[in-house]
């Protein structure tokens, strides 16, 4: 994840019905478009403004918290209300993301195969002088 630039102070009014997320996973310009039309989009929402520097998003509008969370979950990233800090994962890493299973499953399988290399195995299981094979 990239580190996110610090909150700057707003210098624009922010009308009485906004609410401010936090958004978790976004790591370029197109994601924050990409959360401004899902947000957008929803009934009750006048209007989405994504800061993808301090990656917050401002909401005006009568939608409730919980169909905007859904909303930006369903368009791949996290949010939360700006005001709460994230929860820390119970789950290890390896069993919260897929690709972080394979990942290591793929290093564990190449540093067995070095290490099988180092100790001589392509030795051991090369052809054994004792064993005829015949074909028929």
């Amino acid at each position: 994840m990239l580190p996110m630039a610090p909150a700057e102070p707003e210098t624009t009014p922010r009308p009485s019905d906004a609410q401010r997320f936090r958004v978790d996973g976004m790591d370029c310009a197109s994601c924050a478009r990409t959360v401004e039309k899902a947000v957008g989009a929803l009934d009750g929402v006048r209007e989405a403004q994504v800061s993808f520097g301090t990656a917050t998003l401002l909401v005006s509008g009568t939608a409730e918290a919980e169909r905007i969370q859904t909303a930006v979950r369903r368009a791949g990233y996290r949010a939360r209300p700006a005001g709460r800090r994230a929860a820390e994962p119970a789950a290890p890493f390896w069993r919260r993301d897929a690709r972080s299973l394979s990942t290591t499953v793929a290093v564990l399988l190449l540093l067995v195969a070095v290490v099988a290399s180092l100790a001589g195995a392509p030795r051991l299981v090369g052809a054994n002088p004792d064993v005829r094979i015949s074909v028929s």
